[in-house]
């Protein structure tokens, strides 16, 4: 029974994504352009990758799980 309402749901999902993004795949848009990767995506990517490895550093070299609560 489970199954059969995952099933249903994930359907209606891809219908629904389907028609939502399609008018914006067929007109040559996306979510993100070129002008929002460069200023702000890629900064945040940076940032992230900073974060986690300091993290994971903390996590294997120290041993402790610290987790940064702000900068």
């Amino acid at each position: 029974m489970k199954k059969k309402y995952i099933c249903y749901y994930s359907l209606v999902f891809i219908i629904f994504s389907c028609v939502i993004f399609f008018p914006f795949v067929q007109s040559g848009y996306w979510m993100i352009n070129s002008k929002d990767c460069i200023k702000q995506h890629f900064p945040a990517f940076v940032y992230l990758g900073q974060y986690i490895r300091g993290i994971i550093k903390n996590l294997f070299l120290m041993g402790k799980l610290v987790i940064p609560q702000w900068d």
